[in-house]
């Protein structure tokens, strides 16, 4: 038994247990891709040999986010003049970052 297990102290924490398979893979694999590390570099770290199954370990989250505050800023600019957001914080640069 875990020592966390034993001594009885985790669940005390109130804190939810992931484990490494969760959020190691999953959420490493996605933020070395979001950071730029190249596949076979990212498959090599997380023990995957094939594409397919990084593939699946792989979740956009940069491109994600930027894509749901452009379709948010559209709707704004659609709403009309005074609600474009270019026009409320003017010199306050929108585009998405590279």
């Amino acid at each position: 038994m875990s020592a966390a297990g034993s001594s009885g102290w985790l669940p005390r924490l109130a804190c939810p247990v992931i484990k490494l398979h969760e959020g190691g893979r999953h959420t490493g694999n996605s933020l070395m891709r979001d950071a730029g590390v190249e596949q076979e570099l990212r498959m090599r770290t997380v023990g995957h040999s094939d594409r397919s199954v990084n593939d699946r370990y792989t979740h956009v989250l940069i491109e994600a986010h930027m894509a749901a505050a452009e379709r948010t800023a559209e709707l704004v600019r659609k709403a009309g003049p005074g609600h474009d957001p270019h026009e409320c914080y003017p010199g306050v640069d929108f585009s998405p970052s590279p």
